[in-house]
């Protein structure tokens, strides 16, 4: 039997960068993203995020493409979200987003970044942090890609 190992650190925000995911609302989309996740047989390794965007780490599936589970999971979401009435400000999820394959050795240490957005966040903005993970790993931003 094949074994296969695709970790992958995924960001998207809402749209415009809006600030519309309360705090008491995260653990409900987090919940509801995972169960995206495990229906499409990848793994969640860890979720988080802040009031406009979130963070996904995954053990994506073989037989499923990375754009295709990304769209599914904002898709899914937005309609999801605009349903439920504890996202009364949502307005749907910005038409890009960010992804890039992560080694097993850089796991821990992104599962620990993804747990502490909130504290991450009161240091840095979401645009100068999407800024700066672009520069490193060698291409190129613009703001407009997260509208």
């Amino acid at each position: 039997m094949s074994r296969v190992c695709s970790l992958h650190h995924i960001v998207f925000n809402t749209y415009q960068r809006e600030r519309t995911i309360t705090l008491s609302e995260r653990r409900t989309l987090y919940a509801f993203l995972h169960s995206i996740i495990t229906a499409n047989k990848c793994k969640t390794l860890r979720i988080g995020g802040t009031d406009n965007h979130v963070h996904i780490l995954i053990d994506l599936h073989p037989t499923k493409a990375l754009s295709w589970l990304v769209g599914e999971l904002k898709r899914s979401s937005s309609i999801w979200m605009k349903q439920n009435n504890g996202f009364l400000r949502f307005n749907g999820w910005a038409h890009e987003y960010f992804a890039s394959s992560i080694s097993t050795t850089d796991k821990d240490s992104v599962i620990h970044y993804i747990q502490n957005q909130d504290q991450h966040h009161q240091k840095i903005s979401f645009e100068d942090e999407i800024t700066d993970i672009c520069r490193k790993l060698g291409f190129e931003w613009k703001s407009e890609y997260f509208k």
